[in-house]
């Protein structure tokens, strides 16, 4: 059976619903320009993204967003204001689920300055290496398409107001 015809199979049946949240985490460099974070995820080593994760019981968008920042990256943030709302869906069989699973999921992306805190020197359960990358390079990088929308709209807004 085809991806879609599974997912379809899988949707009439049972479709869970996750929420997430992050963002672009943004610095300027006199040498480099603007800088944004990105992580490599350790489930996913071959993936460049951005910094998010599921919210927790009883927690804000907002404050999902700059919790799981700060637990994947090491750094505080402020959030200044909302970059948009993805939503794709996805089947995936985690360890211990007796068969694949239809995911809905919606991320929610913020414009985050960095204002105190370093890179965390080395891994966490989540994430295996996170980097400053100059925002050019970081589109190259990137590995999916909505993430790379989101970080057009942050090159556009950051040049309009370095130049």
């Amino acid at each position: 059976m085809d991806a879609s015809k599974q997912f379809l199979s899988l949707s009439m049946t049972l479709t869970k619903t996750i929420v997430s949240a992050g963002g672009v985490v943004y610095r300027c460099d006199e040498s480099t320009g603007p800088q944004v974070v990105l992580v490599i995820p350790v489930a996913e080593p071959e993936r460049w993204a951005l910094p998010k994760g599921l919210l927790d019981l009883g927690e804000s968008i907002e404050e999902a967003a700059l919790r799981e920042v700060a637990e994947e990256t090491g750094l505080q943030t402020t959030i200044e204001s909302i970059l948009g709302v993805s939503e794709y869906d996805f089947i995936r069989q985690y360890p211990g689920d007796s068969e694949p699973v239809a995911y809905h999921k919606t991320v929610h992306y913020f414009l985050m300055r960095h204002v105190g805190g370093e890179l965390l020197a080395a891994a966490n359960d989540e994430i295996a290496h996170a980097s400053w990358v100059p925002i050019m390079q970081a589109l190259e990088r990137i590995t999916f398409k909505g993430e790379r929308d989101v970080l057009r709209i942050v090159r556009d807004r950051l040049l309009a107001h370095s130049g």
